[in-house]
């Protein structure tokens, strides 16, 4: 819960990514996104998910920070992703 509050408290949307998509057969799939929000089930404990929206789309998904394989923001913003990232025992971005 404290990473939910430390999260919606600091990062400054939308924020720019790129999403890497599982696919079958062990592939995946590159698409650019923008983080818009945080699912609010992750201030129950839940995992911590990031809002998406695909460029044209106003429908928003929800995806783990470790489904993100780039971003351009700004340094702060990227900093408390690779926090969380880094916490979690995945690789910083």
């Amino acid at each position: 819960m404290g990473w939910f509050y430390y999260l919606s408290d600091n990062l400054v949307f939308p924020i720019d990514v790129v999403i890497r998509f599982a696919l079958r057969g062990n592939q995946s799939e590159l698409k650019p996104a923008q983080i818009v929000d945080l699912d609010p089930k992750s201030e129950q404990g839940s995992s911590l998910r990031l809002g998406i929206s695909e460029p044209g789309s106003h429908r928003v998904q929800y995806i783990s920070p470790t489904d993100i394989a780039s971003m351009d923001t700004t340094p702060e913003n990227t900093e408390i992703i690779n926090d969380w990232l880094y916490w979690h025992d995945h690789e910083m971005l």
